[in-house]
């Protein structure tokens, strides 16, 4: 299989996953849901779970909480990502790979690039639901 397919076909299956669609952990040989989880989110979104789950506490690295994520059965994950939607995010090589031409932005981030303060959008691929 053809390294770009076999990344869209793991992206599709990990967002799958991720929403709450299915319980079976994607598999590859080349990537790893941890890794693709922690490109498209951020520690401060993740620790927002402390919210609905008493287990989470602000000593959790990134790393703990996407492996709490990852542990959450689906329906816990679905309603996650329902009640926050920027928790995890797709990029914007996920829409050119699945084919979104203009995805509907679902939250603004902020960063600080070279001192300056930017505000960008994030999106996450409802046409997967």
């Amino acid at each position: 299989m053809i390294k770009s397919q076999e990344r869209i076909n793991f992206s599709l299956k990990s967002f799958q996953f991720i929403t709450g669609l299915t319980n079976d952990r994607p598999e590859s040989e080349r990537f790893t849901l941890r890794d693709f989880i922690d490109a498209r989110s951020r520690a401060v979104e993740l620790h927002q779970m402390k919210g609905y789950f008493r287990v989470v506490n602000s000593k959790y690295t990134k790393s703990n909480l996407i492996e709490f994520f990852c542990n959450l059965p689906a329906s816990d994950r679905k309603f996650l990502l329902e009640k926050i939607p920027d928790m995890i995010i797709a990029l914007p090589s996920d829409c050119n790979n699945f084919k979104v031409l203009r995805p509907e932005a679902i939250a603004f981030r902020y960063a600080n690039f070279g001192g300056k303060t930017v505000e960008y959008d994030v999106y996450f691929l409802k046409a997967i639901n």
